[in-house]
């Protein structure tokens, strides 16, 4: 009987060690298959948020880059307005022919400009990145930053590269991105390359062949010489010293809009009989 008892005894303790065995096995395949889960539901997470940073980023490049080929037309070439400059009620320009100083932009220079315009607004475009922007709901309604605070986006330095073809102008942006949701990364750093149907290369020659023969007699704009280049142009003089030139291209359209190329040519005072003819 003793015997029996302890047969008995570890039989017990054999089914409770067996038991024990079997539901911890059984809560770690559960721990573990839930993590599983939890990790497939995040890299879900990540790549969807990332998607959308990336077609969010990619959507601003598109409009930075049509937006700096605007404001480049209409600063005549330049990045900026460069001192000194015709300054209007209505309107400024630059000056690209200032009393026998010329200045009219080559293809390197315009190129470079349009980066640094890219460079300088790309991030007014994408705002704080998150992918709330998708969504058609309003503000009042649901608190951004409680709904999207589980993804942190760091960003880098922005790079933009222009290179102006014969009728065409194409920018590349390498923008480091790096997504992150929970404990899981992703990194983007390069977009699309955009291409834009304006030929600037045409209106950069254009602009330094027309000064150089302002350069050569100042008080005479040769008619004939401006409609052989296919453009619209506008001419107006301004007290009685200065000539404003509105160039459009209406082969080259920038976001549904001719491109416009604007600039000033300060000759000093007309004679009346050049104003009259």
């Amino acid at each position: 009987m003793h015997k029996r008892g302890q047969i008995t005894v570890f039989i017990i303790l054999g089914i409770l060690v067996l038991a024990t065995i079997l539901i911890a096995t059984s809560v770690s395949n559960s721990i573990k298959k839930e993590k599983l889960q939890k990790d497939a539901d995040a890299t879900a997470e990540l790549e969807s948020k990332a998607n959308s940073v990336k077609t969010l980023v990619e959507d601003c490049i598109e409009k930075t880059g049509e937006k700096a080929i605007l404001i480049l037309g209409y600063r005549g070439g330049k990045e900026d307005l460069i001192g000194p400059y015709l300054d209007e009620q209505l309107f400024d320009a630059n000056y690209l022919y200032n009393m026998g100083e010329t200045s009219a932009p080559t293809v390197e220079e315009m190129e470079s400009s349009l980066e640094n315009i890219v460079e300088k607004n790309l991030k007014k475009c994408t705002g704080k990145i998150d992918y709330s922007r998708s969504l058609d709901v309003s503000p009042e309604i649901i608190n951004y930053n409680l709904l999207f605070d589980s993804m942190i986006a760091e960003t880098g330095e922005i790079n933009a590269t222009v290179k102006i073809e014969d009728d065409n102008t194409l920018l590349t942006v390498n923008w480091p991105l790096i997504i992150t949701v929970g404990e899981q990364k992703k990194e983007i750093t390069s977009f699309p390359t955009e291409k834009y149907d304006a030929n600037l290369e045409k209106v950069s020659l254009f602009s330094q062949e027309f000064v150089d023969k302002l350069n050569y007699d100042p008080y005479v704009i040769d008619a004939f010489y401006l409609l052989e280049q296919n453009y619209t142009i506008d001419v107006g003089l301004v007290n009685n010293d200065t000539y404003v030139f509105l160039v459009t291209d209406n082969s080259s359209i920038i976001d549904y809009t001719p491109l416009k190329f604007l600039f000033a040519a300060k000759v000093g005072e007309t004679p009346l009989e050049e104003v009259e003819g």
